[in-house]
């Protein structure tokens, strides 16, 4: 990601990451009277935020937003210089939450999956990659957000308790323009260009133009495969633009997405005919 905003913040964004989690909360409950400028915001989200694991590795996983805790406005001034790394630093502080994290223990089902079935690592089971290996620092898989900024479980219903006090926020579709046609599409585009993943999997079929828009497959023509494990099939969108594959699939929760450990399973090993 090589905008010179996003490089100009490494420092600021490095001091930021150290934060204690109960500073970064008490600068949350400071920081309702501070306006985040458009420019700032827009700064943001070109750069690291929402990202987790290895750039360079082949296998990406892409999500709408992130259901993370909400982040103190004044945050969004201080770019993010790298993806978070899930380190033995990163876990032995999270510890306490990692059981917690329903959609990570998800892709770590599915990321198991796709090693089990390519090879390349010793077999190893969805609990075990996801307390050793899931977004290590030299890892097998990357994950990042189209629309980074958190807003907790609540999803949209949080959106005006968090962010109500800022304009560049509000309404949200405001918020959603500037991702597509600001700064944030065009950096996840050209880290894909740079990098060149092998299998990016997006999950949610109702955001497939704005996965196809951020990763540079506009007017590409899909494939359809019907992932059918069990009785109900799942439709997946397959896209090819050179060396990437990209696959539009549903959602991993919620009645009509890939909720079950089967389904999971059996994306990972169809993933893994891609890799």
């Amino acid at each position: 990601m090589q905008s010179s905003a996003w490089r100009e913040a490494r420092v600021s964004a490095s001091r930021a990451r150290t934060a204690p989690e109960d500073e970064q909360r008490e600068a949350a409950q400071d920081s309702v009277a501070v306006t985040v400028s458009r420019h700032c915001l827009d700064t943001y989200l070109g750069s690291c935020a929402g990202m987790e694991g290895n750039p360079a590795a082949s296998l990406w996983f892409c999500d709408v937003r992130s259901n993370s805790e909400p982040v103190a406005p004044a945050s969004m001034l201080l770019p993010v210089a790298a993806p978070l790394v899930w380190d033995a630093a990163f876990r032995l502080r999270q510890r306490e939450l990692l059981a917690r994290w329903a959609t990570q223990q998800k892709i770590a089902r599915i990321a198991a999956a796709v090693c089990n079935a390519a090879g390349g690592m010793a077999p190893c089971e969805a609990k075990e990659y996801f307390e050793q290996h899931l977004y290590g620092p030299a890892g097998r898989e990357f994950k990042l957000t189209l629309f980074p900024l958190p807003t907790g479980e609540a999803g949209a219903r949080n959106w005006t308790r968090v962010y109500g006090n800022q304009p560049a926020l509000n309404p949200q579709e405001r918020y959603l323009e500037l991702c597509r046609d600001g700064m944030r599409f065009r950096a996840i585009g050209a880290l894909r260009r740079q990098r060149q993943p092998k299998v990016i999997v997006c999950l949610g079929a109702r955001n497939t133009d704005d996965f196809l828009r951020a990763f540079g497959f506009g007017g590409t023509c899909p494939t359809q495969h019907v992932l059918q494990p069990a009785d109900q099939g799942k439709l997946i969108q397959v896209y090819v633009d050179g060396p990437t594959t990209l696959l539009v699939c549903p959602p991993l929760s919620g009645a009509s997405g890939l909720n079950s450990d089967v389904l999971q399973t059996a994306l990972g090993r169809f993933v893994a005919g891609f890799m």
